[in-house]
C-alpha cells in the first residue's frame, strides 16, 4: 500500500471514528437526561415557533392547498426503533430540512434553507423505502443523517488531497484533515445539516480547480450552491484563475480565453442559487395578479431575492444587528474561532504583505519577508517508504494559498458583521486555511506552513498547544450533549 493510500485510510478512519464517538455521546446523553424541547414532530415544532408571525395568505406556499402535513405514523417496529435512535440528531435546523424533504417548501421562512440537502435525502430515502424495511418518514430521516455522515468522510479525504496539493506537504495535509474530523462544529456535521455535504462539494471542487479540472469544479460548486448560499462565493476562484492560472492547464490558455471560459463556468456554479430565487419569486410574486396588496415586500426589490429578506425578517440577520448586550454570550462562543482566523490571516498578511495587498501581482516587495519561492519539492518520506506523488501547482505555495486566504477573510467579515456570530463554528467548516493554520500551530516546526506564511510570529508554548487541543476535543463533546437535548447554542 502506498503512502498516499495509507494517509487516506488513516484520515478516513479518524473521520468515521469521530462520528461514531459523537453518536455514542448523543445516545448516552438522552438516556440519562430529558429534552428541553419535548415537541414530537417536525411540523409541531414549526408551528410552535412561528405561529405568532404566520400570515397564511402571505407566507404559505400557494402551490400547497394546506400547510405541511403531519409526518405519517410509522407502526412497524424497525421504523419506530430507527426514529427513536435518530431523534437526538434531528434538532434545530434539521427539523426544517426534514420537513422540506417530506413536504416541499410550504412556508416563506423555509426559503432560508436551500434544496440541495433535502433533495439528496429524498433520493436516498427512496432507496431505503424501496427495500421495504422502513416507512417513508423513517427512511427520509435516516437518509438525511446518512447523507451528512457519508459527506463528512468524503470531505475529510478531499481536504487531505487538496491540502497535499496546495501545501506540498503530506504531513501537514494529514494533520489538517484530522483537525477537520475533530472540528468544533462536531454534531452539526453528523445531523441533517448542510455543513457536511457543502464541505464535501466545496473541497472536491477546490481540488479539481487546483488540478486544472475547471469544468468539474464548476459542476461540484454548482451542487454546493444548491446546498448553501455561500456556495456562490466559490466563483471567486474562477476570477482568481483568470488573473493567476491555478494550474498548468489553465496557464496554457490565453487571458481572453480564460476570461470567457471562466465566466461561463461561474454561471454554471451560480445557476442553482439563481434558480432557487426564481422559484421563490414565481411562487410568491405572481406578476399576473392585479391586486398587489398581498404581495410580499421583497417581490418589488431589485433583484427580488427572498434569501436576504428571510434572513433579516425571521432570523434577524443584518449589518451589525447582532451587536447587542444580550448577544454577548454568543460572541464569547465565537471568540476562539474568530481569534484563530484573525491570527491566521494576519500571519499570512505579515509574511506576504505585498502579495496580500496587490491581489498577488507584487510578490517580492520590500514588505514581504522572503521572496516567493519556486515550486517546493514534496516533503521527503522516511527511508524505505514509497514517495507520495504530489502534482505541483503552476503557482508557488504562497500564491497558491492566497485565494483561500481571501475566501477566509471574506467569510470572516460576513460572519462578524451580518450573521449570528456563533454560527462561525459551522460556517467555517468549509474553509481549508483554518485547518492549515491550526495544523501549523499544533505541529512542531512545520516547514511548509512557514513557507506559505501561516506560521505564527512566535511559536506556541506547549501549554498553549495543550489548551488548543483541549478546546478542539471538549467543545464538540459539550456541543453534542447540548444539541441532543435541544439546548443552545445552535
Amino acid at each position: 500500500m502506498g503512502v498516499e493510500s495509507q494517509d487516506v485510510r488513516f484520515v478516513a478512519t479518524i473521520a468515521v471514528v469521530s462520528r461514531l464517538a459523537l453518536a455514542a455521546v448523543v445516545l448516552a446523553t438522552v438516556l440519562v437526561s430529558s429534552e428541553y424541547d419535548t415537541s414530537v414532530s417536525v411540523t409541531d415544532t414549526l408551528a410552535a415557533q412561528y405561529q405568532p408571525q404566520r400570515q397564511p395568505q402571505l407566507q404559505t406556499n400557494p402551490r400547497h392547498s394546506s400547510p405541511a402535513q403531519q409526518p405519517p405514523s410509522c407502526s412497524d417496529l424497525l421504523s419506530r426503533l430507527a426514529l427513536v435512535l435518530a431523534r437526538p440528531l434531528m434538532r434545530w435546523d434539521a427539523v426544517y430540512f426534514l420537513d422540506i424533504a417530506e413536504n416541499g417548501y410550504t412556508f416563506e421562512q423555509q426559503f432560508a434553507f436551500f434544496p440541495g440537502l433535502p433533495l439528496l435525502a429524498r433520493g436516498l430515502a427512496s432507496v431505503f423505502a424501496w427495500t421495504g424495511g422502513f416507512c417513508n418518514h423513517a427512511a427520509t430521516t435516516l437518509a438525511g443523517i446518512a447523507v451528512s455522515n457519508i459527506s463528512f468522510v468524503i470531505a475529510t479525504i478531499a481536504l487531505y488531497h487538496l491540502s497535499a496539493h496546495v501545501l506540498q506537504d503530506r504531513r501537514l495535509a494529514r494533520v489538517s484533515a484530522v483537525l477537520f474530523a475533530l472540528s468544533p462544529a462536531g454534531i452539526f456535521l453528523s445531523s441533517m445539516y448542510s455543513e457536511s455535504p457543502f464541505a464535501a462539494f466545496a473541497f472536491l471542487g477546490m481540488l479539481c480547480m487546483v488540478r486544472g479540472q475547471r469544468l468539474e469544479a464548476s459542476i461540484l460548486w454548482s451542487a454546493a450552491s444548491a446546498i448553501r448560499a455561500n456556495g456562490i462565493l466559490l466563483v471567486g476562484f474562477f476570477a482568481w484563475d483568470v488573473l493567476h492560472p491555478m494550474s498548468a492547464r489553465s496557464a496554457n490558455s490565453s487571458l481572453p480565453a480564460r476570461l470567457v471560459f471562466n465566466s461561463l463556468l461561474s454561471a454554471i456554479a451560480m445557476a442553482p442559487f439563481i434558480s432557487f430565487q426564481y422559484f421563490a419569486w414565481a411562487t410568491f410574486c405572481d406578476p399576473s395578479q392585479t391586486d398587489t396588496s398581498h404581495r410580499r415586500p421583497w417581490c418589488t426589490n431589485t433583484p427580488p431575492i427572498i434569501y436576504s429578506f428571510v434572513q433579516e425578517r425571521y432570523w434577524d440577520n443584518g449589518l451589525f444587528k447582532y451587536y447587542t448586550l444580550q448577544q454577548l454570550p454568543n460572541f464569547v462562543l465565537a471568540a476562539p474561532i474568530a481569534a484563530i482566523s484573525m491570527a491566521g490571516i494576519v500571519a499570512y498578511a505579515r509574511s506576504y504583505t505585498s502579495a496580500f495587498l496587490s491581489l498577488g501581482f507584487v510578490s517580492n516587495g520590500k514588505h514581504d519577508k522572503p521572496q516567493m519561492p519556486s515550486i517546493r519539492k514534496p516533503t521527503a518520506a522516511p527511508p524505505g517508504t514509497p514517495a507520495l506523488q504530489l502534482t505541483p501547482s503552476s503557482l508557488p505555495p504562497p500564491l497558491a494559498a492566497l485565494p483561500f486566504i481571501y475566501l477566509w477573510t471574506g467569510m470572516l467579515v460576513i460572519c462578524l458583521s451580518s450573521m449570528h456570530v456563533q454560527v462561525i463554528i459551522r460556517f467555517f467548516t468549509s474553509v481549508p486555511p483554518l485547518y492549515w493554520y491550526l495544523a501549523s500551530l499544533l505541529t512542531p516546526h512545520p516547514p511548509t506552513s512557514s513557507s506559505i506564511g501561516l506560521s505564527p510570529a512566535l511559536p506556541l508554548q506547549a501549554s498553549s498547544r495543550l489548551g488548543l487541543m483541549i478546546y478542539l476535543v471538549v467543545y464538540p463533546l459539550v456541543g453534542a450533549i447540548l444539541f441532543a437535548n435541544f439546548l443552545p447554542p445552535a
